[in-house]
């Protein structure tokens, strides 16, 4: 796919349409990433693990499905791969103070070739509180690629490829200076979305937008 004109940074490859990466060599970068992201996120908003405790699972529905990217969006990108429907999991947690998680994840430990995806939406009571939360989900994100010493793990922000909302960074995660997979934060209001994936990565502003932007408007209007 075109590029809009985007111009390749140096030692970076071509921004042409999506590429797969084998997710084998580091998927234990990713799996980590959600951990660290909960408990970093937790001591920069002064909530404390008390709050965790307050949280109780509600029902799915089809509208909170609507709005969190899962596997059979990202497979539509990846030409041959088929998603194994049981390796998915979706859960929405109402906490004490009214805001909500709904966070999606996929996960194949005992497939090296199958991606990695966790997306998570979040609603809170207000958009100061959403807007410490999203920054703080960027920077525990990079706190747990560094958990990792044995493999260089790092993230290109582009932001010049995709925004979106009130504000958001895009990224793109590298492995050994390869692109690997990517990351996006954003905050619209009292809403954040957080999303990562491995196994394949975007690099052009046109497949971003196929990819995320039907999801991202959807929260507009979306109520958990």
């Amino acid at each position: 796919m075109a590029n809009d004109g985007l111009t390749p940074l140096p030692g970076e490859e071509s921004l042409e349409g999506p590429k797969s990466r084998k997710s084998w060599s580091c998927l234990g970068i990713f799996l980590v990433v959600p951990a660290v992201i909960i408990g970093v996120v937790l001591l920069v908003v002064a909530i404390g693990t008390l709050f965790v405790l307050t949280g109780r699972e509600k029902p799915i529905t089809e509208r909170d499905r609507s709005v969190v990217l899962d596997i059979h969006d990202l497979s539509k990108w990846m030409e041959g791969y088929t998603p194994n429907t049981q390796a998915e999991s979706i859960k929405k947690t109402r906490y004490l103070d009214g805001s909500y998680d709904v966070e999606y994840k996929y996960d194949v430990p005992d497939d090296p070739e199958a991606p990695y995806l966790v997306c998570t939406v979040t609603v809170e009571t207000d958009a100061e509180t959403a807007k410490i939360g999203s920054a703080a989900m960027w920077s525990a994100s990079k706190v747990a690629f560094s958990v990792r010493s044995d493999v260089e793990v790092t993230v290109q922000e582009r932001n010049d490829l995709f925004r979106w909302g009130d504000h958001s960074r895009f990224g793109i995660v590298k492995v050994e200076e390869k692109p690997f997979g990517n990351i996006f934060v954003a905050r619209q209001g009292k809403y954040m979305f957080y999303v990562i994936w491995n196994g394949i990565y975007f690099a052009d502003t046109e497949s971003i937008n196929g990819l995320l932007l039907t999801k991202l408007e959807r929260l507009r209007w979306y109520k958990p």
